[in-house]
């Protein structure tokens, strides 16, 4: 009875088709969901008109009849421009409905969609997910809900049709915190890998020897095997590989500091970071952390 409950086809709106909200959309179709789709780029929502899509002019047409309206966005600003701006979600969504807020921004930007929202009788669902765009592209993505357990229980034949694995980890803002810890993880693993790595060809020392004993030590994680097997089974491709821990390291350094609590290791580590930026659209990638190893800075 439950599994036939997940299951259940619901009109979607879905905004934001990044490199994960392509493939999580994809997956809504494939589940069976009726899905409007909206992003600033038009080909995106051509690539999935073939499923059965349909292309809107603006965030507030995607969630226009919808039962649901999942946000995937890059930034804080996005969101607030999505759903609070003019012809945004905000203006069209009916009573009723669920935003689900998948994007990794600021516990403060959820927050204030709730309250702005809550007055039009529309819950939301604070839910960023954990994994890359080939996790998303498998539906395997590790969703982080914060919200009442009605609410998440609510959304599940969405959030089923996305990621393996819900878990509730509090109310809507305490999803984005748990998800900007799980981000500075991410980002120092990056980091002290691509770190060692230079070292070690500064130093001479072939990188498979650090492979052969990190990889039998106590200090290897999942992280740093991924980032092997992917730089050795597509080097070229892991070198133009894009890094965003800048943003993410930001919104929890800003949670810090309006908490009054310092965290010395995230703050350096959000200073590579942004002393490594690709001059080209600020973006980074893992060669332009490389190149900034090696360039000795």
């Amino acid at each position: 009875m439950l599994q036939s409950c997940w299951s259940r086809s619901m009109n979607v709106g879905f905004i934001g088709l990044g490199a994960m909200g392509l493939p999580m959309a994809r997956n809504l179709l494939r589940a069976g969901h009726g899905l409007s789709v909206y992003d600033v780029r038009r080909e995106p929502m051509e690539a999935l008109q073939p499923g059965g899509a349909v292309p809107c002019a603006s965030a507030g047409e995607a969630a226009a009849g919808a039962e649901f309206v999942v946000t995937m966005l890059f930034d804080s600003g996005d969101v607030r421009q999505a759903v609070l701006g003019s012809g945004g979600v905000a203006e069209h969504i009916r009573k009723g409905s669920v935003l689900i807020e998948m994007s990794t921004v600021s516990p403060a930007t959820v927050i204030e969609v709730q309250q702005a929202l809550a007055g039009q009788g529309v819950e939301v669902l604070d839910a960023p997910v954990s994994g890359t765009p080939d996790v998303a592209a498998r539906g395997e993505l590790l969703i982080v809900a914060g919200g009442p357990p009605a609410l998440v229980d609510r959304c599940l034949p969405v959030l089923r049709s996305l990621g393996h694995r819900v878990v509730r980890v509090g109310e809507v803002g305490t999803a984005k915190k748990v998800k900007l810890a799980n981000n500075m993880l991410g980002a120092l693993a990056l980091l002290g890998t691509l770190e060692v790595l230079a070292w070690a060809d500064q130093a001479g020392v072939p990188r498979e020897a650090i492979y052969q004993v990190l990889g039998q030590t106590g200090v290897c994680s999942g992280n740093f095997v991924r980032h092997v097997q992917q730089q050795a089974g597509n080097p070229e491709g892991y070198a133009q590989k894009r890094v965003t821990y800048h943003k993410d390291l930001r919104l929890l350094l800003e949670e810090a500091q309006a908490a009054g609590m310092p965290l010395p290791v995230a703050q350096q580590a959000w200073q590579v970071l942004d002393a490594s930026k690709d001059s080209a659209g600020g973006w980074q990638t893992v060669a332009s952390l490389l190149a900034y190893y090696q360039a000795g800075r």
